[in-house]
C-alpha cells in the first residue's frame, strides 16, 4: 500500500491553489489516501486557481474583498458613499482606482471584475465642509446658498450672494 497527501490551499502572495480531487489510478476528494501496489501506478493531483481581490478604502466599509476561483466574477461595493467626519465635515466617496488586468478604474460605488489575476481595488474620498447660512428674517430678501446652508469640497471657492428687498 502506498500512502500519499497534499496541503491545501498552496498559496504564493495573492495566487493560491487549492486542491480538488485526485485522478489517474486513484480517484476521489480527500486529501490523503493510498493505492495497492499491485502495478505501476500514476496518481494527479487537480488543482483550482484562486485569486484574491484586495480592497481598502479610509471610510466606509468594504464588501466583497477575498479569493475567487480563476475566471469568476467578483462583486465589490463601498457603503455608505457619504461619511461623517464630525460636525460641519464629511468624506464622498468619488472613485475606485485598481490594479491588475481587469481591474475597475470609475466612479460607481459597486463594481465587478472577473478574476483572472489579483486585483486590488483602491477607494478615493475628498472632503467636504459645511457653509451654514442664515437670514434676518424681518430684513427680506434671499441669501444663496438657501439656508441652512451647502456642502463644498475642500479648497473650494464658497460663494454667497445676498439680494435685499427695497427700503433694507
Amino acid at each position: 500500500s502506498a500512502s500519499f497527501s497534499v496541503t491545501s490551499p498552496d498559496v504564493h502572495s495573492s495566487t493560491r491553489y487549492v486542491f480538488q480531487n485526485w485522478s489517474g489510478d486513484y480517484s476521489g476528494s480527500s486529501n490523503s489516501a493510498s493505492v495497492t501496489m499491485d502495478r505501476a501506478k500514476t496518481v494527479t493531483v487537480n488543482w483550482k486557481t484562486q485569486y484574491q481581490l484586495s480592497l481598502h478604502s479610509d471610510h466606509g466599509t468594504v464588501s466583497g474583498a477575498g479569493w475567487y476561483d480563476s475566471g469568476a466574477s467578483a462583486t465589490f461595493s463601498v457603503t455608505p458613499t457619504t461619511v461623517s467626519g464630525g460636525t460641519g465635515k464629511q468624506y464622498v466617496f468619488t472613485r475606485w482606482s485598481g490594479t491588475g488586468s481587469g481591474s475597475y478604474t470609475g466612479t460607481h460605488s459597486s463594481s465587478t471584475v472577473t478574476m483572472s489575476n489579483p486585483i486590488t481595488e483602491d477607494a478615493s474620498w475628498k472632503t467636504q465642509y459645511y457653509l451654514t447660512t442664515s437670514e434676518n428674517p424681518d430684513a427680506g430678501g434671499n441669501i444663496t446658498p438657501a439656508p441652512p446652508g451647502a456642502w463644498y469640497d475642500s479648497g473650494s471657492d464658497a460663494t454667497v450672494n445676498a439680494t435685499v428687498n427695497s427700503g433694507y
